[in-house]
């Protein structure tokens, strides 16, 4: 996932796994004390509290990404048009499961309290689909924009602009990447490959330094980066 420290998926989804997995444990404790239906099986109180202070532990840290999300990742693929119908379910999932969970914790013994456990668990088993489907489609996005990755010896195609040459607030997709000048070597064109600057990958030129001069600042796919104007010659792109 661009744009985040390396950890930070393994962290998203330990959070998803446990916040899942002890929801699911603690269901039938709770349709049957707030809902009030038969269930044939609870936790021991034990295992129980063990299993809500889990719960709470990750539903905190997911709180947390999914802040960190928004930064970036849910804004950028918003404004890109990517996956909008999932990442909007998945938003308005979050935001009732943690309205819900409010709800179960402050209502008490009323009986709404018990329509809103039941909601808060619907949705919590429910967003697990959403979440699946959002993830494999980006894979497979992730898959198509990198299958044609590595530098590309033509400097210029037709219909391209220098990555240098676009306003502030412009957006593109990278064409090619190649040595602009006798200057650039293959271990610069080599990172610039490993950044993400791979043909069909979509970028933004945010704003440039001091004067309209580097360093130039970049959002290639989800990730910020500073280029040289040396590095942002030898990037061409199709304006969009």
């Amino acid at each position: 996932m661009k744009g985040y420290p390396p950890r930070f998926p393994a962290l998203l989804w330990t959070a998803c796994a446990t916040a899942f997995a002890s929801g699911l444990l603690l269901a039938p404790t709770t349709l049957a004390m707030r809902v009030g239906w038969p269930v044939p099986w609870r936790l021991p109180s034990d295992a129980r509290l063990l299993a809500a202070a889990s719960h709470a532990a990750a539903s905190f840290v997911l709180l947390m990404v999914v802040g960190a999300l928004w930064t970036i990742h849910m804004r950028v693929g918003w404004r890109r048009g990517r996956q909008r119908v999932t990442g909007a379910t998945l938003v308005s999932g979050v935001a009732g499961l943690v309205l819900s969970a409010l709800g179960v914790y402050y209502l008490g013994d009323s009986e709404l309290a018990g329509d809103v456990a039941l909601v808060h668990v619907s949705l919590g088993v429910l967003l697990a689909l959403p979440l699946a489907v959002h993830a494999t489609i980006g894979k497979q996005q992730r898959l198509q924009r990198s299958a044609g990755a590595g530098p590309d010896p033509q400097p210029r195609f037709a219909g391209t602009v220098l990555l240098a040459d676009l306003p502030e607030g412009a957006c593109a997709t990278v064409a090619a990447v190649a040595a602009a000048s006798p200057d650039v070597d293959a271990l610069v064109l080599r990172r610039l490959g490993e950044l993400g600057f791979i043909p069909g990958e979509p970028v933004e030129l945010l704003r440039r330094g001091p004067g309209g001069r580097e360093p130039i600042a970049v959002l290639v796919g989800e990730t910020l980066f500073a280029l040289r104007l040396l590095e942002a010659q030898c990037i061409a792109v199709h304006p969009l």
